[in-house]
């Protein structure tokens, strides 16, 4: 389960003063890449203040089209969380065989507040990344914004799946990653923090061992999302917990429930 925020803010203060890794130095060897077919099934729980209930199903799929993946997933929430929550959430990232984003897109229900997002990326001849950003709300308010950077910026779906070809035999707990990700119409400047290998608890209470890192800002060193990844074979993303308007988010991996290669 998440720490408190408390204990998280001050573990990120603490790993900003490890050393600063790249991509390329720590990818593992052959780095994993996306499979056609691939399947996970996730149960769904929402923590909020004290109280931890089982909310519904995620879902996370990948298809490859027209010479490009395309990564999908989606959270259902139970009935009965649904009526005093309503919550729902679709993010689908399309990318070139090398992960890097071509277009991102959610669509998000949380309470009253609904939306859409979508982002596309393109890479100029002379590098760096340009993004395209718009941002719909159910009132008809309408946000867009555009921006050119010198690196590359990823979307939540697409640094998940980078983060899982890193090869943790090679990075000390602290170690960190300067992102750019992209949220809404803006790009925010974040850090992918390495805290280690640690036993994670599946959704049916038995308990994996798992590479842990963290999404933090480093506006102020909140910590807004954790993954966890299996260290053998394909780098199964055991579990995925975010930080939400409500609380917490925890899909879990259930036993079994991967299809695919």
């Amino acid at each position: 389960m998440w720490k408190t925020n408390r204990r998280m803010f001050c573990f990120v203060w603490t790993v900003l003063l490890a050393g600063v890794f790249s991509w390329r130095t720590v990818l593992a060897e052959p780095a994993p890449t996306l499979a056609d077919g691939e399947t996970f099934t996730y149960a769904l729980y929402l923590k909020h203040g004290f109280i931890s209930v089982k909310a519904g199903m995620a879902y996370l799929d990948v298809k490859k089209r027209d010479g490009a993946f395309e990564a999908t997933m989606t959270l259902k929430a139970l009935s009965v969380v649904d009526m005093i929550y309503h919550l729902y959430a679709r993010l689908t990232t399309r990318l070139t065989p090398d992960l890097k984003p071509l277009r991102y897109e959610k669509h998000a229900e949380e309470g009253s507040c609904i939306y859409d997002e979508v982002s596309t990326f393109s890479y100029p001849s002379e590098g760096g990344c340009n993004i395209s950003s718009k941002q719909t709300f159910k009132d008809g308010t309408l946000k867009d914004g555009e921006t050119r950077r010198s690196d590359q910026v990823f979307d939540l779906l697409s640094l998940i799946f980078h983060a899982r070809r890193l090869d943790v035999s090679r990075l000390t707990p602290g170690a960190r990653l300067d992102v750019a990700v992209i949220s809404g119409v803006k790009v925010k400047e974040q850090s992918l923090v390495y805290k280690g290998v640690e036993e994670v608890e599946t959704d049916d209470g038995s308990k994996v061992k798992a590479g842990i890192f963290f999404l933090s800002s480093n506006e102020d060193g909140g910590v807004t999302a954790r993954f966890a990844f299996l260290q053998e074979g394909r780098r199964v993303i055991q579990r995925i917990d975010i930080l939400h308007k409500y609380g917490s988010l925890s899909a879990r991996l259930r036993p079994a429930s991967r299809k695919g290669k």
